[in-house]
């Protein structure tokens, strides 16, 4: 479809299958296909390069059939993926070259397409706000997301042209260093507007070096990272459309050159793209390897990124799922020495210890994941559990009552703390949070056993009966 889009717009066979031969291959772009759950990556590249296709066809015939299948294939893309939203913008960037109509009409006749891009954007991060996707466990600045951004777009360019310690996972630098030099913020930021000076300056002479610039800039801003979603500096599946702007650049230029005027000139730059295809394609069959299992795939995030904690975190779960605790707590306690406040990782290696009975430790734990996140109602319930086992009933019912004003539906909340109320004595309130918990989770049988028997109790005491 690449190569579809690509001929539809320049008519120019061979470069469009060079272009498409690069998106193919590239190991930056493993990742999205290999990765299940980013399919949506995939169909809205699909659906991306489709409504280019439309829109070359529209430009020629102008007929309603091929309007609407612009529309159609836009809201498909946006639908897959809300990071289509640039897609205006790229085709004012074909109006300009190579279709040469650019003018205010082609502007005019977009306005649609920006509308539903503008109500796409703001769906999408209302909704990505209230699932809090838009967040992590700390903050990340303002100024450490933009220097991030900034240096990202350069990394990116490196990693497509030298792809050779490509990892699954790239950490923040603002959550787990090394930190950002002031030297390298500016180069980059330096580096990015001489090119943007340069590709707007020439594209009067050189278009294609200004439309696949641009492309490349503006498909990325997205998922740069201005507005964080998650816990990463940056993404291989992010490049899978922003890189065809640059493909795009390289080989129209590389077109220009005089070595193409002659026979032998035409035969080595044959010989030199076949050689730079059959490279990515080694690169591509050996960053697919990683995808075999979640141990491979952590595994190589660690190698290439010794500093994750979340790697860590993920490898001790593993562990933890084939049987091996021990194992799974040293990886967490590695996790947490290079990110002292991975409160989730603190919950969890709390739960760890409390299953091995060390509830002093595990309390330690849970203490220190509540500091780092305070609304985590379940790190309060887990705290109150190891305290119950502790003997200390009257600090676990704090942290029961805790967990509640958090999550008032916490069905084992509402239960551990009828069990704790039903030994003090306090019966009717223990109905009450038994009666709450089989609300909240009507398959619960523990919590309904409970209730049983805190009504038959009740229903002796009011008898005078003594229990058994």
């Amino acid at each position: 479809l690449v190569f579809v889009a690509f001929l539809a717009l320049t008519g120019a066979c061979w470069r469009s299958a060079v272009v498409a031969a690069l998106f193919g291959l590239h190991p930056l772009h493993v990742e999205p296909v290999a990765w299940i759950a980013e399919r949506k990556e995939v169909l809205s590249a699909f659906f991306f390069l489709l409504t280019i296709v439309a829109y070359a066809r529209w430009v020629r015939r102008r007929d309603r059939v091929s309007g609407l299948a612009v529309v159609a294939a836009f809201v498909a893309a946006l639908a897959a993926k809300p990071m289509a939203v640039t897609l205006p913008g790229v085709l004012l960037l074909v109006d300009y070259w190579p279709l040469a109509r650019l003018s205010r009409d082609a502007v005019r006749e977009k306005i649609p397409l920006f509308v539903i891009a503008a109500v796409a954007a703001v769906w999408t991060f209302v909704e990505q706000s209230a699932a809090s996707a838009t967040t992590t466990e700390r903050s990340i600045a303002a100024w450490d997301r933009i220097t991030n951004a900034v240096v990202s777009y350069v990394a990116y360019l490196q990693l497509a042209v030298w792809p050779a310690h490509l990892s699954p996972w790239y950490s923040h630098p603002a959550l787990e260093g090394p930190r950002l030099t002031a030297v390298t913020v500016v180069a980059a930021a330096a580096f990015l507007a001489a090119a943007t000076f340069a590709a707007i300056r020439g594209a009067h002479r050189r278009p294609h070096l200004a439309v696949g610039w641009l492309w490349y800039l503006g498909t990325l801003l997205p998922v740069i990272g201005f507005v964080q979603v998650g816990e990463h500096a940056m993404a291989d599946r992010y490049t899978y459309v922003p890189l065809l702007g640059i493909f795009l650049l390289v080989v129209w230029q590389a077109a220009a050159l005089p070595l193409w005027q002659t026979p032998v000139g035409r035969s080595a730059g044959a010989l030199a793209t076949a050689a730079a295809l059959g490279v990515l394609a080694i690169l591509t069959w050996r960053q697919v390897g990683i995808w075999r299992d979640s141990t491979t795939f952590w595994t190589a995030t660690l190698a290439a990124n010794p500093r994750s904690g979340v790697a860590h975190y993920e490898l001790g779960a593993l562990l933890f799922k084939r049987g091996d605790v021990d194992g799974a707590i040293a990886e967490y306690r590695r996790a947490l020495k290079l990110r002292p406040d991975f409160a989730y990782a603190r919950g969890e290696l709390g739960n760890f210890l409390a299953g091995k009975g060390r509830y002093a430790a595990a309390a330690a734990q849970y203490r220190k994941a509540i500091a780092g996140r305070p609304r985590a109602a379940e790190d309060e319930s887990n705290l109150a559990n190891v305290l119950l086992s502790m003997g200390n009933t009257a600090a676990a019912r704090r942290h029961l009552e805790r967990a509640l004003a958090i999550r008032p539906d916490f069905a084992e909340a509402h239960n551990n703390l009828g069990i704790v109320l039903a030994q003090a004595g306090q019966m009717d309130e223990a109905i009450v949070h038994f009666r709450a918990a089989v609300a909240a989770r009507p398959g619960f049988g523990a919590a309904r056993q409970n209730l049983a028997m805190a009504l038959a109790q009740q229903g002796r005491a009011a008898k005078g009966t003594p229990p058994p």
